[in-house]
Order: structure tokens, then sequence, then C-alpha cells
């Protein structure tokens, strides 16, 4: 089972292309998905609802929001798909820097 799950975790893209990042340790509940759409990339990032532990997953979304917008030019896109879209390739990168640098 061990190594079916360290498996799953070496492949974290589904058929669609869509990258499910792997959460941090610490926050098993924290979702991060990125996918590319010409030179833009799509990030919707998600923490859930818990009634014990709100005040840490909300800490934490606050995170991954300054994560993908810090010094890119990313727009928020909302309803029904809620996700941010960062124009250009080295945007995205940084983005993706800084959402690795908070455990993704």
């Amino acid at each position: 089972v061990q190594q079916q799950q360290q498996q799953q975790q070496s492949t974290p893209q589904d058929p669609t292309g869509v990258l499910h990042a792997i959460p941090p340790e610490a926050c098993p509940w924290a979702k991060c998905s990125l996918w590319f759409c010409e030179d833009n990339l799509h990030v919707r990032i998600s923490t859930g609802w818990s009634s014990t532990d709100n005040g840490q997953r909300a800490s934490f979304f606050r995170q991954m929001v300054a994560a993908v917008k810090q010094g890119t030019n990313a727009a928020f896109k909302g309803k029904p798909h809620n996700y941010w879209v960062i124009e250009g390739r080295v945007a995205a990168s940084l983005a993706a820097a800084n959402l690795t640098r908070i455990g993704f």
C-alpha cells in the first residue's frame, strides 16, 4: 500500500492535464491544482471546511493566496470555477516557486 501511495504521489497529473500538488504534511486538507492554457497558468486552491481547525485552514489559505499573487499578474476568476489566472510563463514560474516555498 505504501509503495502504491508513493507511485500516486509521484504522478499527480490527471488525464485532463491538471496537476494536483501534493499538500504539505502539516496541512493534508490543502488542495492546489494547476494547469496551463496557452501561456497562462491557472491555479485553484482550497482548504475545505472543518469545525475543529478552521483558524489554521484560514491562515494557510491566506498564505496560498499570497503565494499566487506575490509579484505576479494574477487575476481571480469567480464562480463557478474559482481559480486564479497568472499571465505569462515568467509570472507562472514565480507563482509556482512561491507555492513550493510554502510546502507544495
